[in-house]
């Protein structure tokens, strides 16, 4: 079998344990929302800014980041990595890769349940003419909503792409070395504390502090683990 394809199998094998959180995080986010709507005063900004959102985007993403490292595709897994006629640093692509299109895919299931959630407030409302004017608003009425969507915020743009690239990056990094039994913890932890700062709109201090952590801490793992699978066993 060409080892390109032999790699692609390997590193999809969590595809469907992420698909499993995202769909988790998808029905307790919109059931969630039926339930809050009971309320029939309450305000959209309540709606969104509400803890429930917060907190299961951030252990969806730390759950995802968790399986995304230590899902190594069963017990030959490392055996087939040494046997591929790849060389380390394509394989090392390969995971990074991989990593950066699952949190992408992340940040597009976050971004569907969110925008399914106002479609269910607009309905519930009669609001529903109100288009694209009731989606600005919502927007920029919640910051999480923002961080999925920031509309005309550039650098929120730029703030949430970094942040969701450099987690996959992270869990790229990570999967990989783990091969060579190498487990790495912070990962999670940083993703958890990415979803639970709700800071202002308009205030990128938490986001940069963000990255800025993910930046650090790929860069160590880089140092201090040899991408070369042969000179990381010498």
């Amino acid at each position: 079998m060409n080892p390109h394809r032999s790699l692609f199998y390997l590193t999809s094998t969590p595809l469907w344990k992420v698909l499993a959180i995202l769909l988790g995080l998808a029905g307790v986010q919109l059931g969630g929302t039926v339930w809050l709507l009971q309320d029939s005063e309450i305000l959209v900004d309540a709606l969104l800014n509400h803890p429930l959102f917060r907190w299961s985007g951030a252990v969806a993403l730390a759950l995802v980041m968790a399986v995304l490292l230590y899902t190594t595709g069963g017990y030959n897994a490392g055996y087939t990595m040494a046997r591929l006629r790849l060389k380390s640093k394509t394989q090392y692509r390969w995971f990074l890769f991989r990593g950066v299109l699952m949190f992408f895919l992340c940040w597009a299931v976050q971004l569907g349940i969110v925008l399914g959630v106002c479609w269910l407030y607009a309905a519930r409302q009669g609001d529903i003419a109100a288009g694209n004017q009731f989606l600005l608003l919502a927007s920029y009425c919640s910051s999480y909503f923002h961080g999925l969507l920031p509309l005309a915020d550039i650098v929120q743009w730029f703030s949430t792409i970094a942040i969701y690239t450099m987690m996959g990056i992270a869990s790229g990094m990570g999967s990989y070395f783990s091969f060579s039994g190498k487990r790495t913890l912070w990962p999670p932890v940083v993703c958890l504390c990415s979803g639970l700062g709700q800071p202002m709109l308009g205030d990128y201090g938490w986001s940069l502090l963000i990255v800025m952590a993910l930046v650090l801490g790929c860069f160590v793992s880089l140092v201090n683990q040899p991408i070369d699978r042969e000179e990381a066993a010498a």
